[in-house]
């Protein structure tokens, strides 16, 4: 495979869709260069993945490059190599729905590589599915056992409660009251046109909570704007109060990271009056803030959600954050949106997109996942057949665990380029695992090797290793 090949499906990708006019101009401005480049060499055996993948790989060098931001997608952050022991960055995800970090979790089609790629950090493996099962047949499990009676959490929309009513065979929801009767208010949502006015709107509302003796819990959607609101809102501050009403803007609890301490959420350290707390959706979720009694008879805990949360499970696991156990509470939203509309419409338009979302989760569930699931517990049974084999072959033990990680390779390749081939592709993976059995088919006598190229470069160099 030649890199002009590979260039020229790039160019017919890029003449055909909308990618931004500064991304498309720097690549087509190196096109010429580029196709008079010498061969790359692209292993004979990943032709067919790479070019499966290609038009994948363009969208996400456009995604990583110009959509994709630090601070409200992702963070980097210094951690030790295992191997070399020597202090590396590497990206880290960022949950925006909960704020938790995902540390041993990678974006799919080369999007986490050109993310490395952009901050000039060290390549990762692009990684196949294999072994695979979801989330939603992994709780099956227990059903099938009568192990499992329901779930508790916040249901948010009718569409959303109808999912699970689907996905879990005429799960229940069910609303439980609370033990108290609810002492909360929520305030009525401001939308501003332009940041200053953002800001300032969050000031004022802070400054009235101070001056009342209240707290306050300012939530924002990403790590980025946890700390322009702390910083923005600061300066304010320092420009209109003095003395004893500033000290509590200079002395707000910053909560970014789940490796952070917070204080208030260990179930002994009460919130006080006049506090101010800015986090992420890490405060938002399950998270249960003491307030203490002189904080109660004030009114106790306000909520700010500085942005319109993507559903409304989110929204109410935010407002839920005050008013708790049947003390007084208070909530608002305060955001800011540059087109001038109305927050009904907001909400309107954000309820549609939750919709649509939802059922595009319901449609790859059906089509892809509960296939490929069957694909799996097909191929777990040809596995442990084979591994059975292997194991009266005496190996020594790398050279066994090295083959078995050669027939989870070979299956990973296979179905993603099934996956690519439209209909039957369940049928050919049934097929696909019957030739495993050939391939693999092993006797005293015999000596069986691995199929993939690197697998069976490092069995030779583990062989050799031994031999000597």
């Amino acid at each position: 495979m030649t890199l002009g090949s590979l260039c020229q499906e790039m160019f017919e990708f890029f003449k055909n869709r909308a990618i931004s006019p500064k991304i498309k101009n720097r690549f087509l401005c190196f096109y010429n260069t580029i196709m008079k480049e010498n061969y790359i060499n692209v292993p004979s055996n990943l032709h067919k993945y790479v070019l499966n993948h290609l038009k994948d790989f363009i969208v996400s060098a456009e995604t990583a490059a110009s959509e994709m931001k630090e601070g409200i997608d992702y963070q980097i952050e210094a951690v030790s190599n295992l191997h070399s022991r020597i202090l590396e960055s590497r990206i880290v995800i960022i949950d925006s729905d909960t704020g938790t970090d995902l540390p041993t979790t990678q974006w799919t089609k080369g999007l986490h590589q050109f993310l490395q790629l952009k901050h000039g950090l060290r390549l990762t493996s692009i990684s196949t599915k294999a072994v695979y099962i979801s989330n939603v047949s992994y709780l099956k499990t227990f059903e099938k056992h009568g192990c499992i009676f329901g779930f508790s959490g916040t249901l948010g929309a009718e569409a959303e409660k109808k999912e699970l009513v689907e996905l879990y065979n005429g799960l229940k929801c069910i609303t439980i009251p609370s033990a108290f009767s609810k002492q909360f208010f929520e305030e009525p949502p401001v939308l501003t046109v332009n940041e200053q006015n953002y800001f300032m709107e969050i000031f004022k509302t802070l400054n009235t909570l101070m001056k009342n003796g209240r707290s306050a819990l300012v939530i924002a959607d990403s790590i980025k704007l946890v700390t322009i609101l702390n910083q923005k809102i600061k300066r304010i501050a320092e420009r209109e109060l003095k003395d004893h009403e500033l000290e509590p803007f200079l002395k707000a609890t910053v909560y970014k990271r789940d490796h952070e301490k917070f204080e208030f959420a260990d179930g002994t350290t009460l919130l006080p009056p006049k506090s101010i707390i800015f986090s992420t959706n890490l405060a938002g979720r399950g998270t249960d803030i003491k307030i203490s009694k002189e904080l109660e008879e004030n009114g106790g805990l306000h909520i700010i959600v500085a942005f319109l949360p993507p559903n409304i499970r989110i929204e109410e696991q935010a407002f839920g954050r005050a008013a708790r156990c049947g003390q007084p509470g208070t909530a608002q939203m305060i955001i800011f949106e540059k087109n001038k509309k109305s927050f009904a419409e907001l909400k309107a338009k954000r309820n549609k997109r939750e919709n649509e979302r939802i059922q595009k989760i319901k449609e790859h569930y059906h089509s892809k996942i509960e296939p490929e699931e069957i694909c799996f517990l097909n191929f777990s049974e040809t596995l442990t057949n084979l591994k059975r084999q292997l194991q009266l072959k005496q190996l020594p033990q790398e050279c066994y665990e090295l083959l078995c990680k050669d027939i989870i390779d070979q299956y990973a390749m296979e179905l993603d380029a099934c996956m690519f081939g439209g209909e039957n592709w369940v049928l050919k993976m049934e097929e696909f695992c019957e030739t495993l059995k050939i391939k693999y088919q092993t006797n005293d006598s015999s000596n069986v090797l691995p199929l993939q190229p690197s697998n069976l470069l490092k069995y030779a160099v583990k062989m050799v290793s031994i031999i000597r």
